[in-house]
Formats: structure tokens, sequence, C-alpha cells
């Protein structure tokens, strides 16, 4: 089956280009003013040895910045660590996980504050849960990777298309498109991750079977500990606890 040729029609390569270098230009401009705005001056009282500025000066960045940045939430965890706050240190570290990735210094210090406090082992996620956690923690250079994964193959498949007149490849290179522009639009805008799970970060926080204060609890959980995150309330989170699901108050904990 042929397709009608014009000779003023744009080829198809030309119009997959624009919306890429559009793309790339709007990306450009969120990464160059979070790397403005980077908090230098607490990176530098850290590496003075004023870790209490240091994480002062994050956490201002960081309520100024909601979408966050994995190397803030890394270099705020050092400076939890050094002023004897593993819990938080933890929780800040499991944060910059969920962002930048598996890197072996944030691994590194996960496993030695576990080992300090003194930790079970985290329980192993399902196949289903593993992949979830693997999807959000992509970062915007992953979405760009993918975008041009799926846009490469749409652009020869719709060039072949508007050459030879043809309707298949004209097809098949819209379906490889969509997929682009999704991982386009998700680099562009990088969301902040939905979070998994939740670190304890008070000692002996009461573990209750609905979320209710009144109830007496059903357990209490060492500071540091590390559950799934099942759901969410404004005051209260429901997670999983060996193989129950209960409730512990928002305060007492910080999400990842």
């Amino acid at each position: 089956m042929n397709i009608s040729h014009s000779q003023n029609q744009i080829p198809a390569v030309i119009l997959g280009l624009i919306p890429a270098l559009l793309g790339i230009l709007m990306l450009a401009a969120p990464l160059a003013s979070q790397s403005e705005t980077y908090p230098l001056q607490a990176l530098q009282a850290c590496r003075k040895g004023d870790y209490k500025t240091g994480k002062q000066g994050f956490e201002t960045w960081l309520k100024k910045h909601p979408q966050g940045n994995g190397r803030v939430e890394y270099n705020l965890g050092n400076c939890e660590y050094r002023l004897d706050h593993p819990a938080r240190a933890l929780w800040r570290w499991k944060r910059a996980e969920r962002r930048l990735g598996g890197r072996p210094e944030i691994l590194h210090n996960i496993a030695l504050v576990q080992r300090q406090l003194s930790l079970p082992p985290e329980e192993q996620a399902g196949l289903l849960q593993e992949l979830k956690s693997s999807l959000t923690k992509l970062r915007p250079a992953d979405y760009w990777r993918l975008t041009l994964l799926f846009e490469i193959p749409a652009l020869a498949l719709l060039f072949l298309a508007f050459k030879r007149r043809k309707v298949t490849p004209l097809l098949l290179g819209v379906i490889l498109y969509l997929p682009a522009v999704l991982s386009a639009k998700n680099a562009i805008q990088s969301p902040s991750p939905k979070p998994l799970g939740v670190v304890v970060l008070q000692d002996d926080l009461p573990l209750r079977t609905e979320p209710r204060p009144s109830l007496s609890p059903t357990a209490r959980l060492p500071k540091g500990l590390s559950l799934p995150l099942l759901s969410q309330s404004p005051d209260w989170l429901k997670v999983r606890y060996g193989r129950t699901e209960a409730w512990v108050p928002r305060s007492g904990v910080g999400t990842w």
C-alpha cells in the first residue's frame, strides 16, 4: 500500500530532530539553574569540619528545591554521620541511592551504619517490587538514553516510509516514537520519585495495627530499621514489618 507524496513535505528526520533539540534545550535550562544554586557554602563548611553549618545549609537548600538532589542528600548524610546521628545518616543515604543509583560509596556507607546499629538484614523484595524500584531510580540522563533508544529506529523507519511511500514503516515509526516522547517528557520534568520505604528515626517507635494513637503497640521498632512503605496518610504511614502490615507515625520516620 502506497502513501501520497508531496514535494513540500518536510522530511521525517527533521520532524523528529526538532522535538529532540527542543527537549535538550528545555532540560539544559533547569540543569544549569540547579548547578548554579548548588549549596557550595554548605559543602565548603563540611570540608572545614563545620558539619552543623553544612547540615543547616543542605537542609535549607532542600526546602527551597523540593525536586531534591542526590548529591545534596549524600552530603547531608555525611554531615549527619559526623554529628553522630547514624539513623538520620542512613535515611539520607537511602534517599541518595534512590536518585544516584547503587554507587559503591553509598552502599558502603549504608552497610557501615547498619552494622553499627546492629540492624537485621533488610527483607528481599519480590520481582515486581524490584522492577518498581529500578524504574523509580531512573535519572534524567537515563530517560534521555531511553529517548534515543526509541527515537533513532523511529526516525529511520519514518525516513524509510516517506522515501518509499509505504504505510507499514510509517506506523512502526509512530509506535516507536511514542515511548521516545514519554521518556523525553520524564527527562525534562524530572519528577521526584515516590517513596518506597521508611527509616525509623526514633528509639522504640510504636507499631500499631491501625492509625490510632490510642491503640496499644504490637511492637516497638529500633532506630535505623528500614521497612517497605505500603501507603500513607497525612500523619501515618503503613509499612510491612515481617509478615505484618501495620502503621507508624510519620513524625518518627523518614521516607526514601
